[in-house]
């Protein structure tokens, strides 16, 4: 059970990261060009 709990969580965890790093990115370039 723990081993599908954690493939669950590396699945969600993955697209977290994307997100977060885009975010983070758009904010940076925005603070910087304005």
């Amino acid at each position: 059970m723990s081993w599908k709990r954690s493939k669950i969580a590396s699945y969600l965890l993955i697209p977290y990261l994307v997100w977060v790093s885009i975010a983070v990115a758009i904010y940076f370039s925005i603070a910087f060009l304005a």
